[in-house]
């Protein structure tokens, strides 16, 4: 199966993403998602956030499925396919986008937004 890039605008900027999720076994039991996101045009430099959340769902990974995730006093449910949270992350992080960074450890940058993310934590 072929994984399509998606696209989305930030102002005036055109960027690229793909979700990618992994379940790692082990003594360790968790999800890896890996958010990957492009400048329009270009595959080189991409900025990768990658969320690592533990396997204690039934319905499969949080991130990816859905979960509550508190903000202040507003709890809302969160899930990475939907562009409103990559919006949300990328208006965050205008400096990030920028530079050649590699990797972003996902749930300290949501930790960073106002999220509280104890039940996601490993």
């Amino acid at each position: 199966m072929k994984q399509k890039l998606r696209k989305i605008e930030i102002g005036t900027q055109k960027l690229l993403y793909t979700v990618k999720s992994l379940h790692t076994k082990g003594d360790n039991i968790c999800w890896n998602t890996k958010l990957t996101i492009y400048h329009s045009g270009s595959k080189k430099n991409p900025i990768c956030i990658e969320f690592r959340t533990k396997a204690a769902y039934p319905s499969g990974n949080p991130i990816i499925q859905g979960v509550k995730l508190r903000k202040g006093k507003k709890e809302r449910i969160e899930n990475i396919n939907h562009p409103k949270l990559i919006r949300d992350i990328l208006v965050f992080l205008p400096e990030k986008t920028e530079s050649k960074k590699s990797s972003i450890d996902g749930l300290e940058l949501l930790s960073e937004m106002g999220y509280d993310i104890q039940q996601l934590v490993s």
